[in-house]
């Protein structure tokens, strides 16, 4: 799998630790949980509600008069791992991607005949999308409201 600039600079040096993001006990070499980050977003909120104030049952954390943006841990409204991958694709296809490739980069399996006929693996596809998609992020980020659209070469 390709990885951008920006995310090998976000993910850090891994080089010989085995994994991207090792389990974090100390006895077990191994990669993380698949389901450790939802674990971690849900765990984010300290009064327990899973951060979605709307559905906490703490009284205290309702009537302190604190947006919930100020309590959880990592300052944002509720969402899950998965809406980044929606918003990853949504902006994907809103760059003109192709479907193929975009379920490619979210590791879809291929189906039907199409799976039995197509072997093509999208490698160069899926870099130009990512660094698309990277240029694209990095103008969210930063403030800057445009899109840019990529074109295979």
């Amino acid at each position: 799998m390709y990885l951008t600039d920006l995310a090998l600079e976000l993910i850090g040096e891994t080089e010989g630790k085995g994994y991207i993001f090792p389990c974090p006990h100390k006895d077990k070499v191994k990669a993380i949980n698949r389901h450790a980050l939802s674990r971690a977003i849900a765990n984010n909120c300290p009064s327990g509600c899973k951060n979605d104030c709307s559905t906490c049952e703490n009284s205290d954390c309702k009537s302190d008069d604190q947006i919930h943006e100020e309590k959880n841990r990592i300052g944002i409204g509720h969402f899950t791992p998965h809406d980044l991958r929606r918003t990853a694709a949504t902006f994907m296809a809103q760059a003109g991607e192709m479907d193929e490739v975009i379920d490619t980069i979210l590791n879809h399996a291929k189906q039907r005949v199409i799976k039995v006929y197509n072997q093509y693996r999208y490698d160069k596809e899926k870099q130009a999308a990512l660094e698309t998609w990277e240029i694209n992020l990095k103008s969210i980020v930063f403030g800057k409201e445009e899109v840019l659209i990529h074109t295979i070469t």
